[in-house]
Order: C-alpha cells, then sequence, then structure tokens
C-alpha cells in the first residue's frame, strides 16, 4: 500500500484518491450563503490560517460512510474495476432510499482539523445504518458526523493556542449553533484531494483516465452531465432555520 498524506507540510493539498458516501452543503443563490460567510471568517482569522489549511467552502460534506482510498488499498485502480457493480448498486440504493440530513452543531473539534461535530435525527441515522448493513459497511461510518473546515499543517508547540483558536472558532459558529442545518442528499462521490468530490453513479472508473483539463475545479461538487444534479436549495427555502 502506498503512504498518502492529504496535505503537505507548506498547507497544499495533496493527491489522496478515494470514493465516500457524503452528503455536501446546500450552496443558495438567491440569499446569503451561510458556509460562505464561515469561510471568509476562517479566512480572516491569522492564527487560524497560520496553522490551517482552509477546505474551499463549496467542497464541505457531512460523510455518511468512509469507503476507500488509495492510501489503504492495494492496487487500487484494479480494486475500483473489480468492484463496479458494487458500487453501482450502492449508487442505486442511495437513490431509493434519498434523503436530505437535518442536522445541528453540537460541538467543534481543533486537535489536527477544524470540524463541526454533528448531530442527526434518530430516524435519518437509521437510514445511513440500514444502508451500510446492506452493504456490510458498518464499520465504515463515521464515529462522529461531522463537517471539516480545515486540516492542520503546522503543529503548535502548546495547548494555549488550540484553545485561542477553539475560542475564536466557537465566535464564528456561535450563530449557527442549536439551527437545523439541511444538507443535501447523501450521494456517492470520488475524489483525487480533499478539495474536490465529484458524485459518481458507478459506471466507470474514473482513475483510469487521468484528467486532461481543470474544468471541474470551477465547481468542486460538479454532477455528471447526463445525471440530475443534487437537489438545489428552493429559493425560498432555508437551509438553516
Amino acid at each position: 500500500m502506498k503512504h498518502l498524506k492529504k496535505i503537505d507540510s507548506n498547507g497544499n493539498y495533496t493527491k489522496f484518491p478515494g470514493v465516500t458516501i457524503a452528503a455536501s452543503v446546500q450552496l443558495p443563490v438567491m440569499q446569503e450563503n451561510p458556509w460562505l460567510e464561515i469561510y471568509n471568517a476562517l479566512k480572516k482569522s491569522t492564527i487560524i490560517s497560520k496553522y490551517y489549511a482552509l477546505l474551499p467552502y463549496q467542497s464541505y460534506h457531512m460523510t455518511t460512510c468512509n469507503l476507500y482510498t488509495e492510501e489503504d488499498t492495494p492496487e487500487w485502480s484494479e480494486f475500483i474495476t473489480s468492484n463496479l457493480e458494487f458500487f453501482k448498486a450502492l449508487h442505486e440504493s442511495l437513490k431509493q432510499n434519498e434523503f436530505n440530513p437535518e442536522v445541528t452543531i453540537k460541538m467543534i473539534s481543533t486537535a489536527g482539523v477544524l470540524q463541526l461535530q454533528l448531530s442527526l435525527p434518530q430516524n435519518q441515522e437509521s437510514i445511513v445504518q440500514s444502508i451500510a448493513k446492506t452493504f456490510k459497511l458498518e464499520d465504515r461510518m463515521p464515529y462522529d458526523f461531522h463537517i471539516t473546515l480545515a486540516y492542520e499543517y503546522r503543529m503548535m508547540d502548546n495547548q494555549t493556542l488550540y484553545q485561542s483558536i477553539k475560542d475564536e472558532l466557537n465566535e464564528i459558529i456561535q450563530p449557527y449553533l442549536n439551527k437545523r442545518i439541511i444538507l443535501n442528499a447523501p450521494t456517492l462521490y470520488y475524489f483525487e484531494n480533499m478539495t474536490q468530490f465529484t458524485p459518481w453513479d458507478a459506471k466507470t472508473n474514473p482513475f483510469e483516465v487521468k484528467k486532461t483539463n481543470n474544468a471541474s475545479f470551477l465547481s468542486l461538487f460538479t454532477k455528471p452531465k447526463t445525471k440530475k444534479p443534487v437537489d438545489e436549495l428552493n429559493s425560498n427555502e432555508c437551509i438553516i432555520s
């Protein structure tokens, strides 16, 4: 197995291919975008930028099942090709059991990552668990549901710094605590690194052909042309209420 890292010592996100099931954040067009507001507040913080590399807000998501990465899978491309039928069935099951997670932020984490720890209603968590059980993926469910905002790339030498960052993050997140946050439906994605997640129907192996352009980077959750896009936010619907 290869030894890959998600981020280098300079704060650059590096190649870290994988596949996952995730619920992306909703990005409103006709009203205020809370995720952009959170991102901009993090970006303005000199102490956070000094130790963490921010993820683009378009890539924010809640993982419902950590599937596979090249880092922990021998013969990566061959593994994906030989399991396409499995991934197709998983993709179809997600479509048949589609729902929009309604989460609340319960706490934050600063050790190694900046994360929002989330609470998911029991009936919705049961759907996630049922799909995982059907496909024998229970051990790949995250211990806590969360949204990652940034990865730490420079170690801090004392707990005082961590506490300062935690206090600042708490202040940024305060307006959104204890409010219902609606996410897009859990979807099968593939990714080349932590900044770009692309919906995947598992009809072909996306890791066989090297991309020849960077067009996909313009929309970090780009939808395949032949597929219906992930539900867009209705102009009259609030994603945080």
